[in-house]
């Protein structure tokens, strides 16, 4: 049995009918991913006796019991690395303790497969700013995988998990899930734990899913999502059911389609592909409503305002203490005479 392309929800019905075994599920794609992953670039570690060892443990009565999720390399995971994808953190740091979304899956009962490459400290479009690594992308040979979750992307692409999580600044899930072909979500803001998660810009920071399905999407989000008190930022409203109105389609729904989303500059095929999703959406029964969100042009420029500033706030903790400012320190001040 291949599992290979799978689905969380097909993986789930294999288990619980006792077709086959977590061990099984895993040491499959353990086999798989080195004769394959050289040509993808999707992992930067694989610990397969811990991923093992979980397996042997899994408890296939929690929701995604035995189920393998690979995880971006900026999220702490106990014991793991967590590289940010950069030199810096390469050698010898090993997470201290488990970010928020990281106790949530191990609750869930699912298996952490793996750390996958990224721009490093998240800041990049194409997986190409790795310092440690290229990742390519496996549903379009010889083009980007997109960035900054490329690895997350490409791992769930490949057929090497059924999802990974990413996380999400500026597109850094949705850019690369659509280079891809897969299903990437960014969450509202204060949906999902950032507690353990290396920031990049803290107020726009935000983990998700990224798989194969929208029903895998609404799985992992169900399991990632919900208050915690060591994020302060983290929203105190309950989990909804988000598989609950999978099935109930789009038939009567009212759907805003921004114009200024249609502007000059816009590649033809990007235009195409969207004009196809909504004629789609309207056969399925939806009403398409034009609307205007007039802001849109200062987006871009907005985001590069604070983005940085809060990147250079965030990511100054790394900087050595030699090479930081000594403006707080007394200095001799040179009078002319």
């Amino acid at each position: 049995m291949s599992f290979s392309q799978s689905s969380i929800v097909s993986l789930r019905e294999s288990l619980l009918k006792r077709e086959c075994s977590p061990l099984e599920i895993v040491d499959q794609m353990l086999a798989e991913v080195p004769q394959r992953d050289a040509a993808v670039g999707a992992f930067l570690s694989i610990d397969a006796d811990l991923i093992r060892q979980q397996a042997q443990q899994a408890d296939l009565s929690l929701p995604l019991g035995g189920i393998p999720i690979a995880i971006k390399d900026n999220i702490n995971a106990l014991g793991e690395p967590c590289t940010c994808g950069s030199k810096f953190l390469s050698e010898n740091y090993r997470a201290p303790y488990d970010a928020g979304v990281i106790r949530k899956l191990r609750a869930a009962g699912a298996i952490l497969f793996g750390r996958t490459n990224m721009d490093e400290f998240a800041m990049g479009s194409a997986t190409e700013n790795s310092a440690l690594q290229a990742t390519h992308n496996p549903a379009a040979p010889g083009h980007i995988p997109g960035g900054s979750s490329g690895g997350s992307a490409a791992a769930v692409a490949a057929g090497f998990v059924p999802a990974a999580l990413g996380s999400d600044t500026g597109g850094s899930i949705r850019q690369p899930a659509s280079h891809c072909g897969i299903v990437g979500l960014k969450p509202t803001y204060g949906r999902v734990s950032r507690y353990g998660v290396v920031a990049f810009a803290s107020s726009l920071d935000q983990v998700g899913p990224m798989t194969r399905t929208v029903e895998d999407a609404a799985l992992l989000l169900q399991a990632i999502a919900g208050h915690d008190v060591l994020d302060s930022t983290s929203a105190a409203v309950a989990v909804d059911d988000y598989t609950q109105g999978l099935k109930q389609g789009v038939k009567g729904m009212r759907l805003g389609v921004p114009k200024e989303y249609f502007a000059e500059g816009l590649h033809p095929a990007v235009r195409e592909a969207i004009s196809t999703a909504l004629a789609k959406l309207e056969a399925e029964g939806a009403t398409l409503v034009d609307i205007s969100l007039p802001h849109t042009e200062y987006a871009v420029a907005t985001y590069y305002i604070i983005a940085p500033a809060e990147a250079s706030s965030n990511l100054s903790r790394f900087v050595p203490t030699s090479f930081r400012s000594t403006s707080n320190r007394a200095k001799k001040v040179l009078v002319p005479k």
